[in-house]
């Protein structure tokens, strides 16, 4: 099985403020065997602040010993948003970019340019013009104008894809492409993807979905491993999938079951084994439903 060509695929849904695509998590902050450090790896947030809180006391959460990273989509649709992105960056949390993150960023830098088209190109720009978007866009404005600059200045570093090597374990929002380089996966597939569709060509060809209408990538992924030597074997942890939930494959694990809908916040918590391996725990909380959900 061949691969489809990201540079084919990349699509400009994607926010260019990528600040990198990927980045190796700090080596000082990943476990070994020897430094008895936590991973605490947490699903989507999606603005449940008490969840989350509930979460890192339920896994007796030791900032000494212990990183959390998000898996993206830390904002929107829950009640608190500025909240967790100030508790994730008071944490110095890691986190990855989701989807809501990219168009919260794409809809401030399109109220941004619109307003430059209106008031000319030298106007003094506020952190988040009064301008009028579309309905679609709308939503993610008022989130931006409430998280304010600083917040989405953080949001804004955020790479698509966390390298945790030593580790054998990639994070990132929603998936990857098996047997794509790193740096050739397409961003916005990175961020939105579901699903494998394959061409009729042979060898046949993967193409990423944003849908559920076609084989669950995970599945590919892991297939794709188990042809690879063990040295060259990598777990992906992701979130994105609310409606497939809690979902563990031999080299895939997804986080997102559901917390803004009312079913649990999810985390994955890491401890090194010798030999560049890992061991995990899964921890989970109830989350309320919020407001006018």
């Amino acid at each position: 099985m061949s691969h489809g060509n990201p540079s084919s695929m990349v699509s400009p849904m994607v926010s260019p403020m990528i600040s990198p695509m990927i980045s190796p998590l700090d080596p000082n902050l990943v476990p070994t065997p020897h430094n008895h450090r936590r991973l605490i790896i947490i699903g989507d947030i999606h603005g449940m602040l008490t969840a989350l809180d509930a979460l890192l006391r339920h896994v007796a959460y030791d900032p000494h010993t212990d990183h959390i990273v998000a898996v993206g989509d830390v904002v929107y649709r829950g009640p608190d948003s500025p909240g967790v992105v100030d508790r994730l960056m008071a944490l110095n949390a890691s986190a990855v970019r989701g989807n809501h993150e990219d168009q919260v960023l794409l809809a401030w830098s399109a109220a941004r340019h619109q307003y430059r088209q209106q008031h000319g190109p030298d106007a003094s720009l506020t952190p988040c013009p009064s301008v009028e978007l579309d309905s679609r866009k709308s939503a993610h404005l008022d989130l931006a104008r409430s998280l304010g600059p600083h917040r989405l200045d953080w949001l804004a570093r955020l790479p698509l894809i966390l390298d945790a090597r030593p580790l054998p374990i990639y994070i990132v929002h929603a998936g990857l492409v098996p047997g794509v380089a790193l740096d050739k996966q397409d961003p916005e597939a990175v961020n939105t993807m579901r699903s494998l569709v394959y061409s009729d060509s042979h060898p046949p060809v993967a193409h990423p979905l944003h849908h559920h209408s076609a084989e669950p990538w995970s599945l590919a992924w892991n297939r794709w491993q188990h042809q690879l030597p063990q040295s060259q074997r990598r777990t992906v942890v992701y979130g994105h999938d609310a409606k497939r939930g809690f979902s563990q494959g031999t080299y895939t694990f997804g986080l997102d079951s559901g917390c803004v809908r009312g079913h649990p916040l999810t985390a994955m918590i890491v401890r090194a084994t010798d030999h560049g391996a890992f061991t995990h725990t899964i921890a989970s909380v109830p989350c309320p439903l919020p407001p006018n959900a």
